[in-house]
């Protein structure tokens, strides 16, 4: 093979060479352009966002004490999370409950806390005196340290469909979710007065445990 052929083979391979590489380069980029973009967020502190970043955090309350030294406590912590899908990711913790709810001064009343409590969320009817409430769960109670009560409670909730029929978090348009009892007879002796809430409901017993969304 002479010099003339060797170097012409050699530029044909460089050649070949060069639009693979070119090939290959254009379509590692293509694929690197159709992944989702990943966004690394670092503050001052160092702090990292993660995907509890977005979780939301508000405070369980309820009355177990009613009258002088009595009024609103806390007793545990709603978790939830709004998926990019409008899932909504929920996870309930409540503890140190007592057993009973008590009025104070001499003869007051007492009442059992039910162990088992349904979960609702209440949303303001049409014309604003009552709430609607959707079942969203049962919550157990078990005793605890000095005899006080907890129970944790996790669901996801599909998302909803607004006026549009455009998807929305479940939790949209939810103003409290509540721990309450269909028993007539295991109702609360608490009334909350709360004007911020419908007519109706102030007029019945309240639930035993609130949270405001």
């Amino acid at each position: 093979m002479n010099r003339k052929t060797v170097l012409k083979t050699l530029g044909i391979i460089l050649i070949s060479a060069s639009i693979f590489a070119l090939g290959y380069l254009f379509k590692h980029r293509m694929v690197i352009n159709s992944e989702e973009d990943t966004i690394v967020v670092v503050g001052p502190n160092q702090a990292i966002q993660n995907s509890l970043s977005q979780m939301n955090i508000r405070d369980i309350v309820g009355v177990t004490k009613i009258g002088d030294g009595g009024g609103l406590s806390t007793y545990g912590q709603l978790y939830y999370n709004v998926t990019e899908d409008q899932r909504t990711e929920i996870h309930v913790r409540l503890k140190d409950i007592p057993n009973n709810i008590t009025t104070s001064g001499e003869g007051g009343t007492s009442k059992s806390i039910p162990i088992k409590q349904d979960i609702f969320m209440a949303r303001r009817n049409f014309d604003g005196l009552d709430f609607d409430y959707e079942k969203m769960g049962t919550l157990t109670l078990s005793p605890g340290e000095n005899d006080l009560l907890s129970g944790n409670f996790s669901t996801i909730l599909p998302p909803a469909q607004n006026l549009s029929g455009k998807p929305v978090p479940a939790v949209a348009d939810v103003e409290r979710i509540v721990f309450d009892t269909d028993i007539e007879a295991a109702k609360n002796i608490y009334f909350d007065e709360n004007a911020d809430l419908p007519a109706k409901v102030r007029q019945r017993p309240a639930a035993f445990f609130w949270i405001a969304l």
